[in-house]
Order: C-alpha cells, then structure tokens, then sequence
C-alpha cells in the first residue's frame, strides 16, 4: 500500500512539471426544484468538476444563439489527454422534495456517434439506462449532441447525478463529448424537449362540485424537512384521510423555509375562499404559518377552537377570501419562524378552495355544497329590531335578520338567525318561512331576542331553500 501511495505521488509531481494537473472545482450549490416541480440544470448549476489543466476536461465554453436556453452556451471537452481511472466528469446535486419516478432529460454528447465518446449518466452511483432523442445537431465540424432520455426513481433528499466520460471516441482518439443542460420532471409532466421552451406543470388538482379539496397528498413540492406523515384516525379530530404532516424541527430551514406547494386550477376568475385546517399560529406552542398564493402572501383569519395532538400540535380552521385569476395557481403553505420553544412547529391537515358565495361551516364531516342558483338575495343583513347597527351583542337585545329575495319559479325558503358560543355550539334560533311568488322581490325576515348571553357570543344568519337537506340560497352572514 505504501509503494502504491508513493508512486501516486511521483506521477502526480511529473503531472504538475508538465503543466498537466487535475483541478478541481466545487463551488456550486444543491438545486432546489422550481415552482412547477421539475429541475433545470446548466453548467452553471454544476456541483463539481475535474478537469486537467485549462484546456482539457469539460472546460470549453461553446457560445452561440442557438445552443442553450441559459446565457447560450454549453460546455465541450476535447483532449487527448488521459484522465485516469475516474474519468472526466461534472456532477450535480438536487433537492427531491417529492418522493416518485422522474424522467430525466439530458442535451449533451450523441451517444453512439464515431465521433463522440459514450457518454455515461449516474445518479447516486447508479448507472441509468439512457436513449437517443431526436436528430443530431453540431458545433462546427467537433462536437455532435443531442436529447438523451432515462428514467429514474428518486428517493426525498439530496441526490447525486454525474455526467461521465471514460473513453475516446472512435475515429478521433479524442476524449470528446460536450454537455448543454439537463431537466428532470415527474414522469406524469408531457414535455417535448426544446431549448427554447422549458417544462410547464400539468393542470392542478380541478373542483369537483363546484370546489377544491387537497390533502396532504396532493402536495406538490414538500420541503418540510424530516416531517412527519401520521395516521390519527379515531378521536383526535382527523381529517376526512385521517392523516396530516407534522413538523418539529430545531435545526432552521433553507432561506426558502420550511414549504408544503400545491397547484390548483381555478375554473374561472373570481372571488374565492381558501379554507385550511392547520396550524393554529396564534398559540405560542405553534410557529407563524403563513399562505402565499403566486408567492404573495396573504393574510388569514382564524375560526373555532384549538385541537390539540398530543402536549405538541395545535391546529384548527383559518381561512382568507382573495380574488383568483383562472387557470393554475400556486398556493404555498410556509413556516419560516420558531414557537415559543424555538422549533418550527406546524401541522397540514388539508385545505379547500371554494367560491366566496358557497355555504359551508368548515368541517370534518361534511363537505360544501354549492348554493341554489335559481334565487336572486339583496340586502341581507342582521341589524337590531329598530333597523340600527349592532355594535355588540348583550343580554336581552333585540335583533332580526332580513333579506330581499326574487325566485325564478317561486315557492317557499326559510330565514334562520342563529345564536352560538365562542367554540360554535348553539345555544338557540329562529327560524321563519317566506313565501315568494315568481319573479317578485319577498322579504324575508327571522327575529330573535338574546338569552343566556356569555362573552365570545356570536350569531349567524342562514337563507336555506330546503331546511331538511340544509340547501344554501347564499353565503351565510354573522355579528
């Protein structure tokens, strides 16, 4: 092993008198995946190199307009010079946020060509299995490329991927191959490979009923770091999977935080309301969970009580109504800030994305219904009985719901004025019939007094065609 070492180190020395010496560089950085969740990859993205001296290895930088998508170039090697048993080589690192087969793009050397040397795709050490794509194309009279296409299977976490060449090509005796970029997407994306357009994401989850309901397995991109993904079915208030991720880190996230992505396509633009079942920020035991729609942020409004898991999570509902433009959206769920026990702490249950119009109590059990679309509802309101704003409830104040209502066909609807607790348990209603005849304005009215009244009271007004089966005419209202 010694003389080994030793006659290393001698044909390193004659190496360095004869200005032929390995570098290397490794200077670049871990990719992290775009929004859309696919990786892009130039030269410019590469992790580490070797190379022997400047001119031989994967240094030649080739410019041209027609070459690449970033700064129109690509990287060519082209020397006689014997590398050594690891080959010449450029390698990068991902960060796989979404666990799946992966197709993987690469624009580089035309394996199979004379003039170019086979060409090798490794990721974490494993040889792919890779084919040509498409026509040839040349860099003058010296470097021939092309698409190559393989597929894989990458695990969550930092991935390794090395681009190798280890022999000549055929008729030059040359180390010859040249490397442009690569993309990596999810084996379900359709993409025909350019350099002039890069992947876009298919369509997000659609609504179904009128609505949007993701689950934590609908997410996107995750890059909760070491989450974790539990089954909580039975009484700890689980979702309608009865599963969430939980997230108890001490170690601080990358400057993008720790991020759920999910995508969603509107239907068609308008106002919406997001509705999620999540960390309860307002508690010191929980980190500041924030919702970006498009990477704005957007400010949310909690509702209900606080459930606990355990002495560790507490979550519960918050929702924001914004307007949303049709077509795929971009909704993040981030925490970049610690608890009063200084971790990031939060919990993803699940989400729905309805029309603001929609009537819906958030719930477990129950999903949204879409509102009848046959009734026209003006001024609706809850005032006191002499028409005068409320500006709190108390005890034995007298107060009413009214609205003005035009049916398409007639028939009867009920008003109901509903009085709860602060934890949304009711405590008493009111509930009167109005009858409306085709095409004429009704007014509806339901009146009700204040009994037993405790602080954090609140009451809520409901316009419903059906009482029995709890149809919406429109969103309900509340003081």
């Amino acid at each position: 092993m010694k003389v080994k070492k030793i006659l290393a180190l001698t044909l390193a020395m004659v190496m360095v008198m004869s200005l032929i010496c390995i570098s290397v560089n490794a200077s670049g950085s871990v990719i992290s995946p775009s929004s859309d969740g696919y990786f892009w990859l130039e030269e410019t993205d590469i992790y580490y190199k070797n190379s022997t001296g400047n001119s031989d290895g994967f240094v030649k930088t080739v410019s041209g307009e027609s070459y690449g998508l970033s700064g129109n170039s690509m990287l060519g090697c082209n020397t006689a010079v014997d590398p050594g048993e690891d080959g010449y080589y450029i390698e990068f690192k991902i960060d796989v946020k979404v666990a799946g087969d992966y197709t993987l793009w690469l624009r580089g050397t035309k394996t199979g060509h004379n003039q170019a040397s086979p060409a090798k795709i490794y990721i974490d050490g494993n040889l792919l299995s890779d084919e040509a794509y498409g026509a040839d194309g040349w860099v003058g009279s010296t470097f021939v490329y092309g698409w190559r296409k393989a597929t894989a299977t990458l695990e969550l976490g930092e991935r390794t991927i090395k681009y190798l060449i280890d022999s000549k090509a055929a008729t030059t005796s040359k180390y010859q191959a040249m490397f442009d970029c690569m993309c990596i997407i999810p084996s379900e994306y359709t993409w025909e490979p350019s350099i002039t357009e890069k992947p876009s994401a298919p369509d997000g989850d659609g609504f179904t009923d009128g609505y949007a309901w993701l689950e934590e397995d609908d997410v996107v991109v995750n890059a909760w770091t070491g989450y974790k993904h539990l089954d909580y079915s039975g009484d700890k208030g689980g979702a309608f999977s009865d599963k969430a991720f939980l997230l108890n880190q001490s170690a601080a996230p990358g400057s993008d935080g720790y991020y759920l992505d999910f995508r969603v396509k509107i239907p068609e633009t308008g106002t919406y309301t997001i509705w999620l079942h999540a960390t309860k920020s307002e508690h010191s035991n929980a980190s500041n969970a924030k919702i970006l729609v498009d990477g704005a942020e957007k400010d949310t409004t909690p509702y209900g009580g606080d459930v606990w898991m355990g002495s560790t999570y507490v979550y519960g509902w918050r929702s924001v109504t914004l307007d949303l433009e049709e077509g795929n959206r971009n909704i993040r769920y981030l925490i970049n800030d610690t608890n009063s026990s200084s971790k990031y702490t939060g919990v993803f249950d699940c989400m729905c994305i309805m029309p603001s119009y929609y009537v819906w109590e958030p719930s477990l059990t129950t999903r949204p219904v879409a509102p009848e679309t046959d009734y026209i509802v003006s001024s609706f309101a809850i005032t006191k009985a002499d028409d005068s704003a409320i500006d709190a409830l108390s005890e034995g104040l007298a107060i009413k719901a009214s609205a003005k209502i035009t049916a398409a066909e007639g028939g009867t609807v009920k008003i109901i004025l509903a009085h709860y607790r602060a934890d949304k348990s009711i405590v008493d209603f009111s509930i009167e019939p109005c009858t409306l005849t085709a095409e004429i304005p009704g007014d509806a009215l339901a009146e009700y007094t204040v009994t037993d009244y405790e602080a954090g009271d609140f009451v809520k007004a409901f316009i419903w065609s059906d009482f029995e089966t709890l149809v919406p005419i429109t969103a309900s209202i509340s003081k």
